[in-house]
Parts: C-alpha cells; sequence; structure tokens
C-alpha cells in the first residue's frame, strides 16, 4: 500500500480568512487561491486573524492548489480540530 497520498493530505494547510481580512500573506509562502468551504456561510469555519470572527474562506497555496485541481478536496486549517472541505 503506497502511503506517501497520505502524508501528503496531512501537509496540505489552507489559511482561512473572511472576505474583509482578505488574502493573507504568508512569511514562507503565498496564499493565492480562494475557496470556500462546503459549508459556507455556516459559521463552522471562522476567519484566522486574532481580531476577527468572520465566516471565512480556505486560501490555499500554488502547491495545494495544485492538489485541489487533481481533486484533493480536504485540507487542514491552523486551529480547526478536523479537515475542511472545501468546493
Amino acid at each position: 500500500m503506497d502511503f506517501s497520498a497520505i502524508g501528503a493530505d496531512r501537509r496540505s494547510m489552507g489559511l482561512a480568512r473572511c472576505q474583509r481580512c482578505g488574502t493573507p500573506h504568508g512569511k514562507k509562502q503565498s496564499f493565492a487561491h480562494q475557496h470556500a468551504p462546503l459549508s459556507y456561510p455556516d459559521k463552522r469555519i471562522l476567519c484566522g486573524t486574532h481580531t476577527c470572527a468572520a465566516v471565512a474562506f480556505l486560501w490555499l497555496t500554488d502547491e495545494e492548489e495544485k492538489r485541489y485541481a487533481e481533486g484533493q478536496r480536504n485540507f487542514r486549517v491552523p486551529g480547526q480540530p478536523y479537515d475542511v472541505q472545501v468546493v
């Protein structure tokens, strides 16, 4: 059994930001691709900034966007106890 795909899924970690806070600016990565969580606009995924609690979108890096194009839909988000499915 090939477990390499499982490891790749675990490394996928988008960032959650609302429309008002906009595109996140990472120190090491660029998060340029916006996707709505499957539950949007349900309030399960909230903006990841310290001063905002608005409903959020998920922002992916170029590498994660490539995986999204290949069919991956579940991504980890800091501060969430579960994967987030995006559409």
